[in-house]
């Protein structure tokens, strides 16, 4: 195995290309010539993959190379959410009625990637399943101790409905990330360089606490709401969406029923 700065010479123009790159600090430009070789069999797959990047990248750029397909975008949304082509982004339908397929948010999560704004597991190579979930986790820890472990704030009646609403679409981002790490730790077999339990368990324990975290803001929001409401005149058009929104977020906030929504976390929630 090369020593960490040793220089590497192997891996043909194919390696040649990559080291370019990664010696150039183009990380996200390395990590994208990476997949696409990848994909074209210009590199190879399975147990010979781990042997190329000894030979052709070294440890220290072969990390490089974990951390740039760690974030590796969304092909198809980049950014996690979308606005939701139902109500095009304004949480209520044409005829004034609650949108049931955002719930009011005006955005929906992007399926591909969970909602995460991530390249999906599936598109990376499975022999660096276990140092890309470790890294997703590395990332999420400081997120997760600001969304998840950190108290909401003070009710402030209907003021808190923005700053709730931000926090609520946060949380749901960061949960499709354990979402997504636990669902590709459950999947992978064979041999691993890290840890997987421990992988397992950190992503289904803060999994668990953010749950929580997320039926407390949905249940803020929905009282925020209901304060609202009451602030605007009784034949106000808007009032009978904003409760029929109050009385779903109050729903999901009571059940956890978050199936159909962009909410659903199908392998953390099933942990918990």
């Amino acid at each position: 195995m090369h020593h960490p700065d040793s220089p590497c010479a192997g891996g043909g123009p194919a390696g040649a290309r990559l080291r370019q790159l990664f010696d150039e600090g183009q990380l996200q430009a390395a990590g994208a010539l990476f997949l696409e070789e990848l994909e074209n069999n210009i590199l190879p797959h399975s147990a010979e993959l781990a042997h190329w990047l000894d030979n052709a990248l070294g440890a220290q750029r072969t990390e490089k190379l974990v951390m740039a397909l760690s974030s590796e975008p969304c092909l198809r949304c980049q950014k996690g959410f979308e606005v939701c082509d139902e109500c095009h982004g304004h949480g209520v339908l044409a005829a004034g009625a609650l949108c049931a397929q955002c719930l009011g948010f005006g955005r929906v999560r992007c399926d591909v990637c969970n909602g995460t704004g991530q390249t999906e597991f599936e598109t990376l190579p499975r022999e660096l399943w276990p140092r890309i979930i470790q890294h997703r986790l590395d990332a999420a820890g400081p997120f997760v101790a600001d969304l998840i472990y950190r108290a909401l704030p003070p009710f402030d009646g209907e003021h808190a409905v923005k700053p709730l609403t931000g926090r609520i679409l946060n949380i749901a981002k960061l949960l499709g990330v354990l979402d997504n790490a636990l669902a590709a730790a459950n999947a992978f077999s064979g041999k691993a360089e890290v840890d997987m339990v421990v992988l397992r368990t950190r992503a289904s324990r803060w999994g668990g606490a953010g749950e929580l975290r997320l039926r407390d803001g949905l249940a803020a929001l929905a009282m925020s709401l209901r304060v609202g409401s009451q602030k605007l005149a009784s034949d106000a058009p808007e009032i009978a969406a904003m409760l029929a929104r109050a009385d779903r977020l109050e729903e999901l906030a009571r059940t956890g029923a978050f199936a159909g929504t962009s909410f659903d976390q199908p392998a953390l929630f099933a942990a918990v």
